[in-house]
């Protein structure tokens, strides 16, 4: 499984998240990573993703979270 080989790699990237999820995708060398972070996070995280050479970023506005 991709996605525990690169938890590690995505939890020091995310270490503000609680439970990111990890997904194994089709192609077996990429993974899709889920998570909601803080909109002032998104600032500091995207130069270090695009560093890392991740792709298909999207981010999306929240409406609500219902805990």
């Amino acid at each position: 499984m991709f996605a525990a080989k690169i938890f590690p790699l995505c939890w020091r990237c995310f270490r503000h998240l609680k439970n990111p999820t990890i997904s194994n995708l089709s192609d077996p060398d990429w993974v899709a990573v889920n998570t909601i972070i803080e909109e002032a996070v998104v600032r500091q995280l995207l130069p270090k993703l695009k560093a890392a050479k991740a792709q298909g970023i999207v981010e999306y506005p929240l409406n609500k979270i219902i805990l």
